[in-house]
């Protein structure tokens, strides 16, 4: 989780990369160049953070094969483009799919370096994000198709009684539930399954509904901003 991020350069022209490498390096950077983004994905070491400078080849047809790539394999690693082109459409498509910047060429040094400093930054801290989600469903995982029934009324906020009804269970069996759950996620309140619960199932599930947030020394459960039965999270 702690290791040094490492900047990608990947650029055919040897030269135009190793300085690229070598400015990165000025600003303590560690860079590591590669001729494609296909000898990068065969032999690169991608399990740290950090950032990929490629050239951006098109003006009208963007080198998606890069992003798509990155996003299929769930790597976190940001990419910086530098292009030939001023076009800004396809820039913005980039961007949209997760590129930091689209830069003109000839590049900027001081301009690069900045926009490679925040996708290194973004890089780590989506790298964090993703360890602390999978932590969370990892502890999920090991309840039980009925656990996580009952988890999931716990973290809608219903009562043992009414968990019972709906599960057709009596309320001794739904408070043996409740405790096997608290005891395999290590859940210390239910404010905290509620955010185990949330952090698993990532903030973007939460669609158009008003999610409740749930502090520390808080342990229930806001009402979303729509009337109603209270919205069940699914366990991750």
């Amino acid at each position: 989780m702690d290791e040094e991020p490492v900047v990608y350069v990947l650029d055919g022209d040897a030269g135009v990369g190793q300085a690229t490498m070598q400015l990165l390096r000025t600003v303590s950077l560690e860079a590591v160049g590669y001729a494609s983004a296909a000898e990068f994905f065969d032999v690169a070491d991608r399990s740290r953070p950090g950032c990929i400078v490629a050239e951006f080849r098109l003006p009208d047809a963007m080198d998606v094969d890069l992003l798509e790539e990155l996003a299929r394999r769930e790597l976190d690693l940001i990419v910086v483009f530098a292009s030939d082109y001023a076009t800004v459409s396809p820039a913005v498509r980039a961007m949209k799919m997760g590129a930091e910047d689209v830069l003109e060429k000839p590049v900027n040094g001081q301009r690069l370096i900045e926009a490679v400093q925040r996708a290194v930054a973004r890089s780590v801290r989506q790298r964090r994000a993703r360890i602390v989600r999978n932590s969370a469903k990892d502890r999920l995982h090991r309840l039980s198709r009925r656990e996580r029934q009952v988890a999931e009324g716990i973290v809608a906020g219903q009562r043992s009684r009414d968990i019972a009804a709906e599960l057709g269970l009596s309320l001794k069996t739904v408070e043996c539930y409740r405790a096997s759950v608290m005891r395999k996620t290590g859940a210390e309140s239910v404010a905290e399954l509620v955010r185990l619960t949330v952090i698993a199932n990532g903030a973007a599930r939460a669609g158009t509904r008003k999610t409740a947030v749930v502090s520390d020394s808080d342990a229930s459960l806001a009402a979303t901003s729509s009337p109603g039965p209270r919205h069940r999270h699914r366990l991750a």
